[in-house]
C-alpha cells in the first residue's frame, strides 16, 4: 500500500528491472475501494504487469478533496496525479461502474497518459446506467443524505440477502458521505448528458464493454452497439470480486491479443 498523488493506492511495480512495463490502472465503483481488485495481485497471468488500484477521493483510505469532492472531474484529476507519478510504457485502464466515468474523462487525453486499452465493466454511459442509489441520492438534499440516508443505506446493505451487497456495506461505511453524495449527483449528470458514451465511442485504442450475465441492461448494450463486448456467465455487477477466477485470466488474454507490441 502506498500514496500516489493525493490517493491511497494498492500498487505493485513490474517485476525485476522491467521499469517501462505496461501499467494496469483499476478504478472502483461507488462506495468501494481499490481492494475490489486485490485478485489482480494473485493472478499469475498478470505477473508481468505493474498494477495500480487507487481509492478514489473520499472512498476507502483516501481523504476527501477539499473543493469539488466526489465529482467525476475531481476523480479524473486525482487519477491523473497518481498515474503521472509512475514510470510505465503503456497504460491499460479497467473501470468498474462509477469508476468508468472518470476513467473516460482521463482517457480523453489518451496521448498524454500513453493509453493503450480500456476495459469498461458496466461503467456508466447513459441515463439508464444510473442505479437506484445514485438516482435517488441525486434527487435528495445533501444534508438529508449525509445526516440520515447514508447510515440507513449502510445498515440496509449489511442486512441484504445478496452476499456481494453485504461485502459492500463496510466499504461504503468507510466513505465520506458528502463525497458519495456529490459522486451520485455528478454521475447522474454525466450519464444523462450523453458525453460519456460519445467519449467511449470515439476512443481509437482497443476497448471492450464487460458485464455480468445477471445485471446486463439491454438499453446499455444497444447504446454500446458494435463495440466489442464480454459477458461473464453466472455473474452479477461486481464482476472482479464475484468471478475473479474467470475475470483476471480473461483480462490478461484480452490484453495479450489486442495490445501486441
Amino acid at each position: 500500500m502506498s500514496g500516489l498523488g493525493d490517493l491511497h493506492c494498492r500498487y505493485r511495480a513490474a517485476p525485476g528491472d522491467n521499469q517501462g512495463a505496461d501499467l494496469i490502472l483499476f478504478v472502483h465503483g461507488i462506495g468501494c475501494s481499490g481492494d475490489d481488485f486485490a485478485g489482480a495481485w494473485d493472478a499469475p497471468e498478470l505477473a508481468p504487469h505493474a498494477l495500480l488500484a487507487p481509492d478514489l477521493p473520499g472512498s476507502g483510505r483516501s481523504p476527501a478533496a477539499t473543493d469539488d469532492a466526489g465529482t467525476m472531474e475531481a476523480h479524473a484529476r486525482a487519477l491523473r496525479g497518481a498515474v503521472d507519478g509512475l514510470d510505465y510504457a503503456r497504460l491499460h485502464i479497467v473501470g468498474h461502474s462509477l469508476g468508468g466515468a472518470p476513467t473516460l474523462l482521463l482517457a480523453r487525453d489518451a496521448g498524454a497518459i500513453k493509453l493503450a486499452s480500456l476495459v469498461h465493466i458496466e461503467g456508466n454511459l447513459i441515463a439508464e446506467d444510473c442505479s437506484m442509489m445514485s438516482r435517488r441520492t441525486s434527487e435528495m438534499d445533501q444534508a438529508a443524505f449525509v445526516e440520515q440516508k447514508f447510515s440507513r443505506i449502510v445498515a440496509a446493505s449489511a442486512n441484504s440477502d445478496d452476499p456481494q451487497i453485504q461485502r459492500w456495506s463496510p466499504l461504503l461505511a468507510q466513505c465520506d458521505p458528502a463525497s458519495i453524495y456529490r459522486s451520485c449527483c455528478s454521475l447522474v449528470a454525466w450519464s444523462e448528458g450523453g458525453e460519456l458514451l460519445e467519449i467511449f465511442r470515439a476512443l481509437t485504442v482497443p476497448k471492450i464493454y464487460a458485464y455480468g450475465e445477471h445485471t446486463v441492461l439491454q438499453p446499455v448494450l444497444a447504446a454500446v452497439g458494435e463495440i466489442d463486448k464480454k459477458c461473464f456467465d453466472d455473474t452479477g455487477h461486481f464482476v472482479a470480486t464475484e468471478n475473479p477466477g474467470a475475470f483476471y485470466p480473461w483480462l490478461a488474454g484480452w490484453l495479450a491479443r489486442v495490445c501486441t507490441r
